[in-house]
């Protein structure tokens, strides 16, 4: 993939076309399916969510809005037991972003928020030898979080990458004898759609 050409074909666009996006003063919500992991590369991990967008349009190149989400992450695995670390985060967030680079239908965005993730910290483990499950709640808290994302649509179709800063939590098991420090940080694939808003219009300057 030729990325020298890739960023001039975006630069020429920029220079090409208004910075503009969406209606002014008009609501939309946007439902999308979201994959990721762990900031802590120490540790195999995957997670799953969904989230919900309230959003209103303050310009036709900025909005403002809330972002509702869900995320479950598992963490594996230890060599003496079947074992795996469920971290669940729900998360509630006012969020900003700007569009730029468009054309009829293609927009990109850069955007962020600031807000509250609860968080629950689950143990897992199977003992192989006596086949017994053992299931114990590390930690539950409220901690705030900074959340990064550039993104882009096309027509009513949206794809962004989202960067979840959240500070760690310590815990301690009582049935395994072992503490420690989880990262709480994560990324994830956002991919769905939105709803109302208007369309992505861009006069073509002359």
């Amino acid at each position: 993939m030729n990325f020298r050409l890739i960023a001039l074909t975006l630069i020429a666009s920029f220079f090409f076309s208004e910075v503009s996006a969406q209606e002014p003063n008009r609501a939309r919500v946007g439902i999308s399916i979201d994959a990721g992991r762990s900031f802590d590369i120490e540790k195999l991990s995957f997670g799953i969510g969904i989230s919900i967008d309230p959003a209103y349009n303050i310009s036709d190149h900025q909005i403002i809005g809330l972002s509702l989400g869900a995320f479950a992450l598992a963490k594996t695995i230890d060599e003496n037991a079947l074992t795996s670390e469920g971290i669940g985060l729900t998360s509630l967030m006012g969020t900003y972003d700007h569009f730029i680079l468009q054309n009829k239908k293609l927009a990109f965005s850069v955007g962020g928020g600031l807000g509250v993730f609860n968080i629950a910290h689950v143990y897992r483990s199977t003992s192989i030898s006596s086949i017994r499950n053992n299931e114990e709640t590390l930690f539950t808290g409220v901690k705030p979080g900074i959340m990064i994302r550039p993104g882009f649509e096309y027509g009513k179709f949206r794809l962004a990458l989202e960067f979840n800063l959240i500070p760690s939590h310590d815990y301690s098991s009582n049935y395994y004898n072992f503490s420690g420090s989880n990262i709480n940080s994560f990324f994830k694939w956002k991919m769905g759609v939105f709803i109302g808003g208007g369309q992505h219009n861009v006069k073509i300057q002359k």
